[in-house]
């Protein structure tokens, strides 16, 4: 079979267009990471904005990531075991009213729960809340021994648009068109 330009032509805008499909590369970047035994400054600052006394709002890791480092909750990864990436378990440690159970065996990364109305303190009672991100028995339990690690998804390689390979696959039929016709003259 003898290759032709147009058949040269055509393969190669093929090639184009694939190349220029869309990636799905993705990657985690460590970001930071916050201990439930010294976050807001621990019992020792009474401006502590998550100390379980003041009601503070119920985080899960995720959306605790996001509060303390910007961005939205789906953007972040968590992991209890270290600042490695290649370490993320997914797994976040948790402070519940009146239960320690989940900073002993962390939760998932989604997990929260808020009973009744929003707060942590808001009803009260054992295992009514449990947050990512909250001073309550953690600086009793050891400091330093609860630390979640955040890790945010940046894409690896950018993604052209949907409209930049529809427009590439566009033109390499046209192409193809034309030299076609052009052939077909000759």
């Amino acid at each position: 079979m003898k290759l032709r330009s147009s058949n040269f032509v055509a393969l190669a805008g093929i090639a184009v267009t694939l190349l220029a499909a869309p990636s799905a590369h993705a990657a985690y970047v460590f970001v930071g990471s916050w201990d439930l035994g010294t976050v807001g400054g621990g019992y020792d600052n009474p401006g502590n904005p998550y100390i379980w006394s003041n009601n503070s709002q119920v985080f899960t890791g995720q959306e605790a990531a996001a509060a303390l480092f910007g961005g939205n909750a789906s953007d972040y990864a968590i992991s209890t075991v270290d600042a490695d990436a290649a370490h993320i378990n997914h797994l976040t440690f948790v402070d519940g009213w009146g239960d320690t159970q989940y900073l002993y065996n962390p939760a998932s990364e989604t997990f929260s729960v808020d009973m009744g109305a929003p707060g942590y303190s808001d009803p009260g009672g054992v295992g009514s809340s449990y947050s990512a991100l909250v001073t309550d028995h953690a600086p009793f339990e050891g400091s330093g021994s609860f630390v979640n690690y955040a890790f945010r998804n940046v894409s690896a390689v950018p993604e052209p648009s949907t409209n930049a390979v529809m427009m590439l696959g566009g033109l390499t039929v046209l192409g193809m068109v034309f030299l076609r016709r052009r052939s077909a003259q000759s």
